[in-house]
């Protein structure tokens, strides 16, 4: 009984230690992590003065093609109008479940199929592996020729 106390007791002790320097790694990874990101030059947007960014509604009709599985399936949307099979569909109603989100310029924009039409795009991506995406911008946004 007594062996077995002295053998807890030095596991504990051996534990205590490699938890203690494992939180002063912790310490040292989150200090770098702050150090680096404000050493990172500041955000600039990515398109030439005068030019808008496209927001996620900017997309005037796309069309995506790709495989859910081994299925080939597609989505159109044209005029306000979405349409896809229903494998795709099921699809990417759980991507939209899931809660996932997409990354636009700051912030973060949920999944959705009646949101803006980019955000839909985005979604339908997520839920179908992509062959091939066909986009058109409204003429506000088509840079000029």
């Amino acid at each position: 009984m007594i062996v077995r106390s002295r053998l807890a007791c030095a596991r504990a002790v051996v534990l205590s230690e490699h938890s203690r320097e494992l939180v002063e790694t912790a310490r040292f990874l989150r200090m770098e992590t702050v150090r680096r990101r404000e050493a990172r030059p500041p955000w600039r947007p990515a398109h030439p003065a005068g030019r808008p960014r496209p927001q996620p509604g900017g997309l005037s009709s796309f069309r995506v093609d790709g495989t859910v599985g081994d299925q080939a399936v597609w989505a159109e949307y044209e005029e306000g109008s979405l349409r896809f099979p229903p494998l795709l569909r099921s699809h990417a109603e759980l991507v939209v479940s899931l809660g996932e989100s997409f990354r636009l310029g700051e912030e973060d924009v949920p999944a959705s199929l009646t949101g803006p039409p980019g955000v839909v795009l985005a979604t339908l991506m997520r839920a179908m592996r992509v062959k091939s995406v066909k986009a058109t911008l409204p003429p506000h946004l088509t840079p000029p020729d």
